[in-house]
């Protein structure tokens, strides 16, 4: 095993083809081939679908954590849109996001909602599907462990067509895809990186069910959150478009460059706050998160950090040592922190089956 002499990846990774050269396919064929389209497409996109009533213009998801506050920000202040937000809290989310997203609203002069799944259900999935992946480590599995959180955007969209706002505005960037996820990725270049259909999903699924009974009940007991949030995986997903048509998704982020330190600088200004207990300020919103991490870095050696901070590098908003020593940093962090996590969580009965070898330096041995 080798790793990319350009950026965090690994040559043991599916389809990771490295040349002659020592570079991976990604860096290759410039992964994901990130290109806004233009702040001018997107104000023309705005003001295509503003209220025509006294409802909002759009509404924003709003995690807390520095994209979402900045496409708050930048909808508000920058397009004059009439705004609102929402924020998805679960048993997962780590408090100091929720505070960060309600003064942030507060300070922005937003009307901000609450939104959540009833009776622990994005908990209890968590925690099935985690058990699940113990028991038979797969990308599908590991996958399905989040499948509860992409009821955000059924939530958010639901809100917006009850509040009659034509408009719902997503931050998420493009540069926080993997190349190794069980689902499909489309450059803007329009090149597949892995294949994305319905039917392929599904038939990973099935594959999995055949090889994990734990997978099998999981999906059973909780089918209907399964169904749900599999369908509405992107908050730009046919399913959600064809149940809400009266509500446009926009990711902001598809049309405005995504530069993180021009984003800290504007929403510090505004009293934003990194959170202490992170490395890096990516998902650090989230107690899965740890989990997340855990799951991808023991399967194939890499995480979802390396993979975010590799597609920055491509970018050239970072060198490649300053990924690496945010990657070591973040290491210490998670070494001190996932114990943390799975006491929070009441998941005891699972922590003598975590080994955290694969996330200790040589002096930490």
């Amino acid at each position: 095993m080798s790793t990319c002499k350009k950026c965090l990846m690994i040559s043991s990774l599916q389809n990771s083809n490295f040349n002659s050269e020592g570079e991976c396919y990604w860096c290759q064929t410039n992964f994901p081939n990130y290109k806004p389209r233009g702040e001018e497409k997107l104000a023309d996109l705005l003001n295509e679908h503003r209220s025509k009533s006294s409802s909002a213009d759009c509404m924003v998801g709003v995690s807390g954590g520095k994209d979402s506050t900045y496409a708050l920000m930048a909808l508000k202040d920058t397009y004059g849109l009439n705004v609102e937000a929402f924020t998805y809290v679960h048993e997962g989310t780590v408090p100091a996001s929720v505070e960060n997203a309600k003064k942030m609203c507060m300070k922005l002069d937003v009307k901000h909602h609450i939104v959540s799944l009833p009776d622990q259900i994005h908990l209890r999935t968590f925690k099935t599907f985690f058990r699940s992946w113990l028991a038979h480590p797969s990308l599908v599995s590991a996958g399905m462990t989040c499948v509860a959180c992409k009821h955000l955007h059924i939530l958010g969209f639901e809100l917006a067509k009850e509040r009659n706002i034509p408009m719902i505005a997503w931050a998420s960037t493009p540069l926080e895809c993997p190349p190794f996820l069980a689902i499909g990725y489309k450059g803007n270049n329009g090149e597949v990186y892995q294949k994305s259909s319905l039917l392929e999903n599904a038939a990973n699924m099935m594959k999995e069910m055949v090889h994990s009974p734990k997978f099998v009940q999981g999906v059973v007991e909780h089918f209907s959150t399964c169904y749900q949030g599999c369908m509405a995986v992107s908050p730009a997903s046919n399913y959600l478009i064809a149940k809400y048509p009266t509500v446009t998704p926009i990711k902001i982020f598809d049309f405005i460059d995504w530069n993180p330190r021009v984003v800290i600088d504007e929403i510090t200004r505004k009293g934003w706050q990194k959170p202490v207990k992170s490395g890096d300020d990516w998902h650090s919103d989230c107690l899965f998160h740890h989990f997340k991490e855990y799951m991808f870095r023991k399967m194939l050696g890499v995480s979802y950090l390396e993979a975010y901070l590799s597609n920055q590098i491509r970018y050239g908003l970072l060198s490649r040592d300053e990924a690496m020593k945010s990657v070591e940093e973040n290491k210490r962090i998670f070494l001190k922190e996932f114990p943390i996590a799975i006491k929070e969580l009441e998941m005891d009965d699972i922590a003598d089956k975590i080994d955290y070898q694969p996330w200790q330096s040589s002096g930490d041995e």
